[in-house]
């Protein structure tokens, strides 16, 4: 299975909000490997249970996904993980913002998250105000890792109250994401300074 969700918008970024539940849930009831799954470049807004589900395979079927430079805000959580059998690879969570969750902004609702890397994200507005120790809900699993996030630092959006959360220049999330990322051709560098 493969699935590419990538926005690419200069001007605006593209916006998934509203959604009575998610706005992507991922998933396979048949257990057929979930791999090369990628979503990158999206706001998601004020969807009631939060932003992306991932409902990994019973089976312990390859499950490999990465979710980066995403911005989520308001909704249960962020991104909610359902990974019934720890898959063979570790998935990556990284270079996102996550602001005003309701509950947590990762929350893990299996044994635990099934192995994933969380890396250069900015935790925002948490609800025990302590972003640092409630960035997520549920257990880690032994092979994954978090590093060189950002916690209970403001992310400064332009104007969050008309859904535009492009950065102000001051943003503490500016030039804080993973530097070995290499993008693909058309992305931006918002300050131009590589």
């Amino acid at each position: 299975m493969f699935l590419k969700i990538i926005y690419h918008q200069p001007i605006r970024q593209q916006s998934l909000n509203g959604a009575s539940g998610y706005a992507i849930e991922i998933g396979d009831s048949s257990n057929t490997p979930l791999e090369k799954i990628y979503i990158a470049n999206v706001v998601f807004e004020n969807n009631a249970l939060g932003g992306i589900l991932i409902n990994g395979p019973t089976n312990g079927s390859p499950l490999a996904y990465a979710v980066e430079n995403n911005t989520f805000v308001n909704g249960i959580s962020g991104i909610t993980l359902d990974v019934p059998v720890s898959p063979a690879t570790t998935s990556n969570i990284r270079n996102n913002i996550f602001a005003g969750q309701s509950l947590v902004p990762i929350q893990i609702v299996a044994v635990d998250d099934g192995g994933v890397e969380y890396s250069y994200n900015l935790f925002y507005d948490c609800v025990n105000g302590d972003c640092a120790t409630g960035w997520h809900a549920g257990s880690l699993n032994a092979t994954s890792s978090a590093h060189d996030n950002l916690f209970d630092l403001a992310p400064l959006f332009a104007d969050p109250d008309d859904g535009n959360y492009h950065l102000l220049s001051d943003s503490p999330a500016i030039d804080a994401g993973d530097p070995a990322i290499t993008y693909e051709a058309g992305a931006i560098d918002g300050d131009g300074d590589g």
